[in-house]
């Protein structure tokens, strides 16, 4: 029998209904659209989230719904953001280009100065795909 000294564990929330994108794709295999009340409840909570970090100075720099976890698909207010691999605090105008292209402001793509609005971008795009059947506003392939 081998002994490890030292592990590390990690604890986190179960989200019994996965990420918001595994919610959209179910959706849209089920052929159900998701209903305007369900997107005006899931950007809300969202954006809640987004000025918790935000009002910390702080800026994600990945949101999109595979980095959005929903913990009941009959009450969208238990939403979890995740992966803050690219978080960081914004104190001056940021020019790393970092996230997921699809879901990114212009002003990253071209590596100007942006700063936290660049998150709201981001739900924006989210928000539009959540009522358009997934479509993403600038490319073809959803999600």
């Amino acid at each position: 029998m081998i002994t490890i000294k030292s592990q590390i564990c990690i604890v986190t929330n179960y989200a019994s209904e996965g990420t918001l994108s595994s919610f959209m794709k179910k959706r849209k295999q089920e052929r159900r659209r998701i209903t305007d009340k369900e997107a005006c409840c899931i950007i809300k909570h969202i954006l809640k989230a987004v000025k918790y970090l935000h009002d910390k100075k702080l800026i994600h720099r990945d949101l999109k719904p595979a980095n959005i976890l929903i913990h009941d698909k009959k009450d969208f207010s238990k939403i979890q953001l995740i992966d803050f691999g690219f978080c960081t605090l914004c104190k001056e105008p940021l020019t790393k280009q970092c996230g997921t292209l699809k879901y990114m402001a212009p002003t990253l793509i071209k590596r100007l100065h942006y700063g936290l609005p660049a998150d709201i971008w981001s739900v924006g795009i989210i928000m539009y795909m959540l009522l358009n059947k997934n479509r993403h506003p600038f490319f073809n392939n959803s999600l």
